[in-house]
């Protein structure tokens, strides 16, 4: 949503996207939890240029804030774990530098919106990423049948005997995550 901040107006134009993956930016370099992650995602900003108002056509400061209107069966978390860095003096981009944020979350029963606790899902994988932009390493964490498993290439996959201290205990690696809504808490909500 984009909101004129032109006193006499106060337009806001909705603009509507459908997604298949959810790209949320790590809130601190240290470590965060993922609630932490898509509150921060969802925050008012004030947009840097002046824009051209649809409503009172003015040129005027507009803030942004995003919200999921429909939370999706199965959701798809992608931590955006680069940064690109720039030269301060020309703004030339020099590369990528991997974010080893630590990040946690909740394996079930992870409430995308915390003030109502009926839209819920529970974690059914986490790809992981080691390394760093220009090359890495992946592997996967997956629930089967009440049990995660770890797969690593061609390796046997190991069963994960304490999923909860091995998988979202503060992990640096987590680079995707899979959630599977929980039975009747698809709905729509606003955020």
């Amino acid at each position: 949503m984009l909101y004129c901040e032109n006193e006499a107006c106060r337009y806001e134009s909705p603009n509507t996207n459908v997604f298949t993956t959810l790209t949320l930016p790590l809130c601190s370099d240290d470590h965060c939890t993922l609630t932490e992650c898509l509150t921060w995602f969802c925050e008012e900003e004030a947009l840097p240029e002046v824009a051209l108002c649809r409503q009172c056509e003015c040129n005027t400061a507009t803030k942004k804030k995003l919200k999921v209107t429909v939370w999706p069966n199965l959701l798809v978390i992608h931590l955006n774990r680069f940064k690109a860095i720039f030269d301060k003096s020309t703004l030339e981009l020099l590369g990528h530098e991997r974010l080893n944020t630590a990040i946690s979350f909740p394996l079930s029963n992870f409430v995308v919106v915390p003030e109502s606790a009926f839209i819920s899902y529970d974690c059914v994988g986490v790809v992981n990423h080691m390394g760093q932009c220009s090359g890495g390493h992946y592997t996967a964490d997956v629930l089967r049948e009440d049990s995660w498993f770890h797969f690593d290439d061609n390796n046997t996959p190991i069963k994960i005997e304490s999923p909860e201290g091995l998988l979202n205990a503060f992990n640096q690696n987590a680079y995707l995550l899979f959630f599977e809504c929980r039975a009747n808490a698809r709905t729509m909500v606003d955020m």
